[in-house]
């Protein structure tokens, strides 16, 4: 860990890192991250469930279907203020999954 308390990439070391969809990337699923002992967060900014039933609109032959940011491009400011949110909970925000089919 840095100063800052934040997890820190020692060469050699495994990463333990918990995946997390947009809709769940909060205070509360941060913390308990942490609590389970994980350092970094892949964040699945890409949501393919619409509304909160969370079947999908097609399978994986025919793709997932529209996503809920259909046509929202994704901004410096909003990955930005992500990381540092995830940060602020001594997380490293490791990758972010796939990519919006807007983009």
């Amino acid at each position: 860990m840095n100063k800052s308390g934040v997890a820190v990439n020692v060469t050699g070391i495994m990463k333990l890192g918990l995946g997390l969809y947009r809709s769940v990337l909060n205070r509360d699923n941060f913390r308990f991250a942490r609590q389970a002992g994980a350092t970094h967060i892949v964040a699945q900014l890409v949501d393919y469930v619409k509304g909160d039933n969370p079947s999908l609109t097609k399978n994986f032959l025919n793709g997932w279907g529209e996503t809920r940011n259909h046509g929202k491009i994704w901004t410096y400011d909003e990955l930005l203020s992500l990381k540092k949110e995830i940060e602020s909970h001594g997380l490293v925000l490791e990758a972010i999954e796939n990519f919006d089919p807007s983009h």
